[in-house]
């Protein structure tokens, strides 16, 4: 997901930590957001920092994708 939105060049920017275990899945983060994957649909969610994470509020181009981080 990370790299077909741009990787570097992306509103995500550098990262900023390895991917890591949350409940129900995994993280990674990121300058500008952090990448969510939900182990249960084996989707991916990208998430601005500062804002409730919720779909409407992550640009379209890097909303879901499916796969790992």
């Amino acid at each position: 997901m990370y790299q077909q939105g741009g990787g570097t060049g992306s509103w995500l920017g550098f990262p900023l930590s390895d991917e890591y275990a949350i409940q129900g899945g995994r993280r990674s983060d990121f300058e500008g957001g952090y990448v969510v994957w939900n182990a249960t649909t084996g989707g991916t969610q990208a998430y601005a920092w500062g804002a409730p994470p919720t779909p409407a509020n992550t640009p379209p181009t890097l909303r879901t994708c499916s796969g790992t981080v």
